[in-house]
């Protein structure tokens, strides 16, 4: 018998300092761990939480920021995820992309910082972002695109604008010479 109306799962995660022996033990595919929960939910009848599931469809209304980005009078806005939410995001952003007069990209960030199978975005650091917005501004700059607005999601950083480690998001604007804004 269960007492419980809700239970709350945490993927099994491991960094770069892992042993070889935890890795394997830890490998998981997220979204066959995804599958398996939503079995379980109707199996149990009850609220089971997986805190990087995979398959249910994102929070994330994006559209109000993304007008916001236009009436600001940018016109190509990059917004750096997690790989976790990474397809789901670009789904929405591309979906909503002509609705908006700009012109809104996605941007798959890989946890560097910890490595290991670290996927989602509150475990991300500024290095992480810096790494990966390098990278891709270049590679527009390339394509004759401006990238001028950077949004960041808001997991990442306390109130402050810090990550984990005590660095704030606002270097990069410093470093890149694009605005960063952080968004929910």
């Amino acid at each position: 018998r269960i007492f419980t109306k809700k239970l709350i799962v945490y993927a099994p995660g491991y960094s770069l300092k892992a042993s070889s022996r935890l890795k394997k033990i830890l490998n998981t595919d997220y979204t066959e761990l995804s599958r398996f929960f939503i079995k379980m939910r109707k199996k149990y009848r009850m609220d089971i939480e997986l805190t990087t599931d995979m398959l249910i469809p994102l929070a994330f209304s994006p559209q109000g920021i993304m007008m916001e980005t236009f009436y600001s009078n940018f016109k190509h806005v990059i917004w750096p995820t997690a790989e976790a939410g990474f397809g789901r995001a670009q789904k929405i952003i591309e979906g909503l992309n002509p609705f908006v007069p700009n012109e809104h990209h996605v941007l798959k960030v890989k946890n560097k910082t910890y490595k290991g199978n670290i996927i989602c975005a509150g475990l991300l650091m500024v290095e992480d972002y810096r790494m990966a917005l390098k990278k891709a501004v270049k590679e527009f700059d390339k394509r004759k695109i401006k990238i001028d607005l950077i949004i960041l999601p808001q997991v990442s950083f306390d109130r402050y604008g810090d990550d984990l480690k005590g660095e704030n998001f606002s270097v990069l604007s410093k470093e890149l010479n694009i605005p960063v804004w952080v968004r929910n």
